[in-house]
């Protein structure tokens, strides 16, 4: 069995490498050349809110506490990257 929290791993949308990633992650995925050189890889502050929406959709679905808490938690994080994008005004 694949392990699912591998790379590329997402809760939310498998075609998503970033699906449910922390802003610390995303960060961290751009590498060296920090936000200056790939902002376009940045999502909209909107398009983070709709995953926010879609992970506490998934949270209502889920069948245990657990994995309602992990989509909850996601949807959080979401959240926090889209005031983060919206702060920063990219």
């Amino acid at each position: 069995m694949e392990n699912p929290t591998g790379p590329g791993y997402s809760p939310l949308t498998p075609q998503s490498p970033m699906a449910g990633a922390s802003p610390g992650a995303l960060t961290a995925r751009l590498g060296p050349a920090g936000l200056t050189g790939r902002a376009s890889m940045i999502p909209k502050a909107e398009e983070c809110r709709r995953k926010a929406k879609e992970a506490e959709a998934m949270a209502e679905a889920a069948r245990d506490q657990a994995a309602r808490e992990i989509y909850l938690e996601v949807a959080e994080q979401w959240r926090k990257l889209a005031d983060q994008v919206e702060k920063r005004g990219w």
